[in-house]
């Protein structure tokens, strides 16, 4: 239980947040992450490329892809033709055109405020740490993923419910009962013939507070793009997957056993944190609302090695918070135990098993009970580490 955890996007569909990865390094044993040009951005902006560095020596592990997925619409006379991409960051007006990975990686930390030489070292020890690999490209699948995606649409059914399920979770939409889409191939990609009521959408999006932005069909292809990549890197890397709540709704129209398994850790680790922790608020909450810093946590989580072997030994069937409150009232009911009564038991079950045994432990008992009820326990991590970290600065 709680092996491995693969994280692309947080359940927003935003870049990955620090908050998400320290709760998946306090649960999980081993984390990986998928960290394109804007994740690696944003955490730079929040922790430094040193940050990064110092959180890829523990436990996580990095596959970095210098590309990212996007819809590109053509408009060629009154029709729009769309094609599903992989693109990258090649350059800006200061420096000109960047080639390889690593000028990319260098210019960004340069745009961060880091001088050329050193910002060259980081990159060359961030390289070091991470494998590299286009997630456009065929390493995670034979044709590459943009062709993939682009046979999910000529599936209608699938089609018409994945992006049923992508106008759901999208504000000022809803589910259309009855809608139709129908894909048309094209010299430069293909058409789309829809019945979605973009002029409805957006009038109701713009009246939100604060006005969100306008949606094209572009949009919701989108999402159908971002979820088959999704299957292919949970496919690839194993593990429980987490993504986006709209990608994770399309995924379940595909599959729906796959992100079955990880959205039930999900909530018990939501569980466990509402229900033990009881502290107003989460690990991620903590570390989001900047009230603790990453740093602080990666401390915390240098002291976790116990708790987290603890939680890999919990049946998978067992809840997080009923192994919790179990191991309390175990450690509780020996402690209510009278000395005497606790000595006596302990001696009278061990000769019964074995006599000399009995007898060493009768000339031992005072070292032995001390381990017992002095020995670690989940709830030790919780109260004197976890609780402080997450209760708010007063």
């Amino acid at each position: 239980m709680f092996e491995k955890i693969v994280l692309r996007r947080c359940t927003s569909g935003e870049a990955m947040t620090l908050g998400e990865i320290a709760e998946a390094m306090l649960f999980y044993q081993n984390v990986h992450l998928i960290i394109d040009h804007g994740l690696l951005s944003g955490i730079v902006d929040l922790i430094g490329i040193e940050g990064l560095l110092d959180l890829l020596d523990r436990n996580v592990t990095a596959t970095y892809s210098p590309d990212m997925l996007g819809t590109s619409t053509t408009k060629i006379g009154a029709i729009d033709h769309h094609k599903f991409i992989g693109f990258q960051f090649s350059g800006d007006q200061e420096a000109g055109q960047l080639r390889g990975n690593h000028k990319v990686i260098e210019r960004i930390l340069v745009r961060k405020g880091y001088d050329k030489k050193k910002a060259g070292l980081l990159t060359e020890r961030f390289l070091k740490r991470v494998s590299v690999k286009a997630i456009a490209s065929d390493k995670f699948f034979p044709g590459g993923i943009c062709n993939a995606a682009t046979l999910d649409l000529y599936e209608n059914a699938f089609l018409v419910e994945a992006v049923n399920e992508t106008l759901f979770r999208t504000e000022g939409a809803t589910r259309i009962n009855g809608l139709t889409m129908e894909v048309i191939p094209t010299h430069a990609g293909f058409h789309v013939l829809s019945n979605i009521d973009f002029f409805a959408i957006n009038t109701v999006r713009s009246q939100m507070a604060p006005p969100r932005e306008p949606l094209t069909l572009a949009h919701f292809l989108q999402s159908v793009f971002e979820a088959r990549a999704d299957m292919m890197l949970a496919s690839h890397y194993g593990g429980d997957f987490r993504t986006s709540d709209t990608s994770s709704g399309v995924i379940a129209v595909r599959s729906r056993e796959l992100l079955h398994r990880a959205g039930l850790n999900l909530d018990q680790i939501s569980l466990f944190q509402n229900v033990v922790i009881a502290e107003g608020r989460t690990v991620k909450e903590a570390i989001n609302s900047g009230d603790k810093q990453f740093s602080d946590f990666l401390k915390l989580i240098d002291r976790s090695d116990r708790f987290k072997g603890w939680i890999s030994k919990i049946h998978p069937d067992q809840a997080i918070v009923t192994a919790y409150i179990s191991e309390m009232s175990r450690v509780d009911w020996i402690q209510s135990l009278p000395a005497k009564i606790l000595r006596y038991s302990m001696s009278t079950v061990a000769d019964f098993i074995e006599p000399l045994l009995g007898t060493t432990l009768s000339a031992a008992d005072t070292f032995l009970l001390e381990k017992l009820l002095k020995g670690w326990r989940p709830h030790h991590f919780v109260e004197k580490q976890l609780k402080p970290f997450v209760a708010e600065n007063r």
